[in-house]
């Protein structure tokens, strides 16, 4: 074979054998291990449900108690609040825009699940909002309506009301008694922050 032929043979080869190696190099690439766990921590954290559920039941007796809080560890003043800000994934330094958007996002996702039969509450299985005014828990009222701003059109499957549907027909059974200016006065407050009967819907 001849210098030129055995040139040709060298080429060939060479054109033949780059495209494979850099296949085969492609196919096997090695990540470095620390890239992985970084990748995989990133994924954990994506993967954590925010935000949480939280037990109705638990809620609901907080609520309807106005438990107040004994851990001393904790910044709020009610046991509502730790629960709900807890699910919500509230921390410590969201701005009250941040956790009113967090518990706005809480609410709308599990505001069905809000229901509550505590004893001699009227309506079984109602909606805490219900629970919250016949109990006459007036900082969880406030908090919901005033500073977490939270749906208050939700029509409660045990009663087909609204809130609002639900406090006007309390109102028109209460007239007369002292009940009557406490009922106006939430009457008054949800539908000044947006409230609505369940025909305006």
């Amino acid at each position: 074979m001849g210098p030129t032929m055995l040139k040709r043979f060298i080429a060939i080869g060479l054109m033949i054998s780059i495209p494979a190696f850099a296949a085969d190099n492609c196919d096997q690439q090695v990540i470095d291990q620390d890239i992985v766990k970084d990748l995989q921590q990133v994924s954990s954290r994506m993967n954590v449900e925010c935000p949480n559920s939280v037990n109705a039941s638990d809620l609901c007796d907080a609520v309807s108690g106005q438990v107040l809080e004994t851990d001393s560890r904790q910044t709020t003043r009610y046991t509502f609040q730790t629960k709900i800000l807890r699910a919500s994934c509230v921390e410590t330094s969201d701005s009250p825009e941040i956790v009113q958007a967090k518990v706005q996002n809480f609410w709308n996702k599990y505001h069905d699940k809000l229901n509550c039969s505590q004893i001699n509450f009227t309506i079984r299985n109602g909606h805490i909002l219900k629970l919250a005014v016949e109990r006459n828990s007036r900082d969880f009222i406030n908090d919901a309506v005033r500073k977490w701003k939270v749906n208050l059109n939700h029509v409660d499957p045990a009663d087909q009301k609204t809130v609002l549907d639900y406090i006007e027909s309390e109102l028109t059974k209460s007239r007369g008694t002292s009940l009557e200016p406490v009922l106006q006065r939430y009457f008054t407050l949800f539908r000044t922050n947006g409230a609505k009967h369940k025909r305006e819907l």
